[in-house]
């Protein structure tokens, strides 16, 4: 992160910064996700009102796993981003550095609500298959052969697998 967090939650939040309560609206935070990727490098800060209070959530490693998750369930072409924590006081947030992806991103319709804090359960279960590290880096390798990246970004992936 170039930023700290103090210096990020003082600038207008704009087509490559934005701010968000939580995670309540999940499907709101990926397609946010989803247009920065489009548009440009930017920043997406979770627990951070549009007046600029910072009110923290109650637990950021659980929402950090619920974001990841619906980042990597509801986004295509697969997109990295790089999710991090950051406090002000006692207040985490989440800091979610998105890239400028070439070509459309797209988010789908329907963001997977599992963990959702609405407390009303969903009227038909939806099961999400686990996703091994072997198919997220065939996915990535997939990508990789195509002219986003260069093929030593390949083998990297391919040794992770």
């Amino acid at each position: 992160m170039l930023m700290n967090l103090a210096q990020l939650i003082a600038q207008p939040e704009g087509n490559t910064l934005d701010f968000k309560r939580d995670l309540s609206s999940l499907a709101k935070v990926v397609k946010t996700i989803a247009a920065i990727a489009n548009t440009a490098n930017g920043t997406v800060i979770v627990g951070v009102a549009d007046d600029k209070t910072v009110l923290g959530l109650k637990d950021p490693l659980k929402d950090e796993e619920r974001l990841a998750r619906a980042i990597a369930d509801s986004i295509e072409p697969l997109l990295l981003v790089n999710i991090q924590h950051a406090s002000r006081g006692e207040q985490s947030v989440l800091v979610v550095d998105v890239p400028f992806t070439h070509g459309p991103i797209t988010s789908a319709k329907r963001v997977p609500s599992v963990g959702s804090t609405s407390g009303r359960a969903p009227r038909t279960p939806m099961l999400t298959p686990r996703r091994s590290r072997s198919s997220v880096a065939r996915r990535l390798l997939n990508l990789s052969t195509s002219k986003r990246f260069p093929p030593s970004v390949a083998a990297i992936w391919t040794t992770l697998a």
